[in-house]
């Protein structure tokens, strides 16, 4: 019987271990595409002033 509530226990920290590394693979991900979006209006905007110029 410990050794099932044992079992339990370590199979439970290992699923939240999982969950919470896909949620910070998720956060970089969106973090990452965000900043490249940014990025790339950025470089659309100076690309626009220099042709204004």
């Amino acid at each position: 019987m410990e050794k099932d509530k044992q079992d339990a226990y370590e199979e439970g920290i290992k699923e939240i271990q999982n969950h919470g590394f896909e949620m910070i693979n998720d956060v970089v991900s969106l973090s990452s595409a965000n900043f490249a979006t940014t990025e790339n209006e950025y470089l659309d905007e100076r690309t626009k002033d220099d042709e204004e110029r």
